[in-house]
């Protein structure tokens, strides 16, 4: 046994007030730090708010006409109002210490700074590489450059109150930055493009059945019309084609060379088209493919960079053999080009969107083009791609350099040399001649075939690599909606065929509508052969959370508005034909010439739900009638306000009214600008770094 001395028991004593003292500081200093890192991830969750809120309010500000400036100002009152509210800790002695965002760099207060995200891998930073955050200068700003990213970074409070180490050691505050930073959610979107008849027919008077040469002749007269079915004829001058083509060429070229010269004195009719107004063009064809070509200065880089290779899957994108087309390429003398209707405000559109998309400067954003009718061949399919300058040529209808009709006139119908010469040694030129060559236009004997175009669609979409930040995927269907293929490319002109061919697009819709991530499917709805329409509810009350202005009693809604109402689907707020059998069909289908088909309509609106779309319907603008409710100071009212025609444009009384014309007194082109900017337009952002 080991007994103390007396002596020792004093030792032990002071030795155990010793071990006390620092485990209590240890403990002490324990807590302290489990409070600093607590404090430390609390602030780095407030910097995510911080930046979600400047980023927002920004953008808000921005939206209302705030210079860059004002809008900065703006985002750092409201998100230093927001950190107050919510401050880690307040009282005690500690009110000062609150979070505090500032402009400028500083010691007691984080920064906020406008910039870039970017995650690409040939995009770099000043002094690192992707992905990183890149401020954007004053001048980069003055300059009307809007950022698509904030940072916040520094000290979002002055300090941590550590009170037991401030007893012990000294120590009252401990000091930390955070750094947040927050960018838009890039979109990856596809355009799908119809080129089926229906959309060029508001340009021309159409054929009836049987074409100018039928014996009885169709109608209108060859006087009336002066011209052909489209803006755009696909017909071509080679006498060797199979049928269809050869019977085609031989009366449509007779057509063309018995229309009259353009008489200056009538002007410019959109119905009518002349022999000068046409010149020949050249379509690509399989041959014609460059293959993979990896020289950037080459004249054929780019259409090897941008198009699907047809001998990836020949059943898929190939096209039989090289032809020349008839194209309509009148311009006036102020340069005002014409174009086949709707199909010019289609282009027009997609144009719209795809500068909307350049101009957000969103590093990972992409887009598609696919231009369907029956099929997809490899011209008609532009690859998923950041190259917004290369789809905004393709798409810009105003650049008008010539049709080179001098190099594209063939002595033999059979020689393509010439024009294949120019392509390789020049590239495809621009905007609309460049949708030529490739043959993009609707031809005479097209179907539609809307499955074909989502399989492309969903497949390019498939295909995105991302870059780290979950990405919104989108596709735009812009279509008359006829659809009349099914099976595997079996097309016809029957109901019958639309029937089936309609439930298998639901079919393949559905078959994505259980991803992780489901594709909302918007849709616009034009042609001449359907009603693009929707019919505004009268009554029943909105929901209490639906403030709708004006204080009417009696409500008609907008699409969006009819969604949140109760039991929405007891409603029909987009009709269809009310078809009971295929003889019914049958029967509508065979008018649709004269009495437009409305079964699309609830078809298509139906996907728009299920996948939570937009539907826009591109409708008349009633001028008469517009012209009594318009001051002189509008041309249209703003979607964005209520609409001042429920009464009598929504009387269930005339629901014609509400099916053929636009609510807001806009053109078709205004309209399809307010769908592309509320598709596109669409920017959620998100935080992609917290430190």
């Amino acid at each position: 046994m080991i007994r103390l001395r007396k002596e020792d028991s004093g030792a032990i004593l002071v030795l155990v007030a010793l071990l006390l003292f620092v485990l209590l500081s240890l403990a002490a200093l324990a807590i302290d730090v489990t409070i600093a890192l607590s404090a430390h991830e609390q602030a780095r969750q407030h910097a995510r708010v911080a930046v979600l809120t400047a980023m927002e309010e920004y953008y808000s500000s921005i939206n209302d006409g705030s210079s860059h400036s004002d809008a900065m100002d703006d985002a750092v009152e409201r998100t230093n109002a927001v950190l107050t509210t919510n401050a880690i800790f307040t009282g005690g002695g500690h009110e000062d210490n609150i979070p505090q965002i500032s402009r400028d760099q500083s010691d007691d207060a984080a920064q906020l700074t406008a910039g870039l995200w970017k995650t690409g891998n040939e995009e770099t930073c000043d002094t690192e590489s992707a992905p990183c955050f890149m401020p954007l200068s004053e001048a980069e700003l003055a300059s009307g450059q809007h950022p698509s990213a904030f940072r916040i970074h520094g000290k979002l409070y002055r300090g941590i109150p550590t009170r037991i180490a401030e007893a012990i050691f000294g120590v009252s505050l401990i000091d930390f930055q955070v750094a947040a930073t927050a960018t838009f959610v890039p979109r990856v979107g596809c355009f799908l493009i119809d080129l089926s008849p229906s959309v060029a027919y508001e340009t021309h008077v159409p054929w009836q059945d049987g074409g100018p040469y039928a014996d009885p002749a169709g109608t209108p007269s060859t006087a009336d019309a002066f011209g052909n079915r489209y803006a755009y004829i696909t017909q071509d001058d080679n006498p060797h084609l199979a049928f269809p083509f050869a019977p085609m060429d031989d009366g449509w070229m007779q057509l063309n060379a018995n229309q009259p010269e353009r008489n200056s004195e009538e002007g410019y009719n959109s119905t009518k088209h002349y022999a000068a107004d046409y010149t020949i063009q050249y379509v690509l064809a399989d041959e014609d493919y460059p293959g993979e070509v990896t020289d950037p200065t080459s004249a054929l880089y780019r259409l090897s960079q941008h198009f699907v290779d047809p001998y990836s899957d020949l059943d898929r994108y190939s096209i039989p053999h090289p032809y020349w087309a008839h194209v309509d390429g009148y311009v006036e003398d102020d340069g005002t080009q014409h174009t086949p209707e709707p199909f010019g405000t289609f282009i027009r559109g997609v144009h719209e969107a795809l500068q909307t998309f350049k101009d957000r400067k969103v590093s990972g954003d992409q887009a598609c083009i696919i231009f369907f009718d029956r099929s997809t061949p490899w011209t008609h399919v532009v690859k998923l791609t950041s190259d917004f300058d290369y789809l905004l040529e393709l798409t810009n209808l105003d650049v008008f350099d010539h049709l080179r009709a001098d190099e594209f006139n063939p002595a033999d119908p059979d020689n393509y040399s010439l024009a294949q010469a120019y392509i390789a040694n020049n590239g495809l030129g621009e905007g609309r001649e460049r949708l030529n060559r490739l043959g993009i236009f609707p031809q005479r004997f097209a179907h539609t075939d809307i499955r074909a175009a989502l399989d492309e669609a969903f497949s390019q979409l498939s295909s995105e690599e991302g870059n780290g930040v979950p990405s919104s995927h989108f596709i735009t269907l812009i279509t008359d909606g006829l659809q009349n293929c099914h099976g595997e490319g079996f097309c016809n002109n029957r109901y019958s065929h639309y029937r089936v061919g309609i439930a298998e697009v639901k079919a393949k819709i559905a078959e994505h509508a259980n991803q992780e991530r489901p594709v909302p499917i918007h849709i616009i709805l034009s042609g001449d052969q359907v009603g693009p329409h929707t019919i505004d509810i009268i009554n029943p009350e909105p929901p209490v959370s639906m403030e709708l202005p004006n204080g009417e009693t009696d409500h008609c809604y907008t699409d969006e508005e009819y969604r949140q109402l109760p039991n929405a689907t007891d409603y029909h707020f987009v009709r269809g034909g009310n078809i009971a059998n295929d003889t019914e069909g049958q029967e509508l289908w065979d008018n649709k010439d004269v009495i437009p088909f409305y079964q699309p309509n609830a078809d298509l609106y139906e996907i728009a739900i299920v996948t939570r779309g937009l539907f826009g319907p591109l409708r008349a603008r009633d001028d008469a009638y517009c012209e009594t409710i318009l001051d002189e100071s509008q041309d249209y009212f703003d979607p964005k306000q209520y609409r001042p025609l429920c009464d009598p444009v929504a009387n269930p009384a005339h629901p014609e009214q509400r099916r053929d014309k636009d609510p807001y007194c806009r053109s078709k082109e205004q309209q399809m600008k307010d769908y592309m900017s509320r598709i596109v337009g669409a920017n959620p952002f998100t935080v992609v770094e917290v430190n």
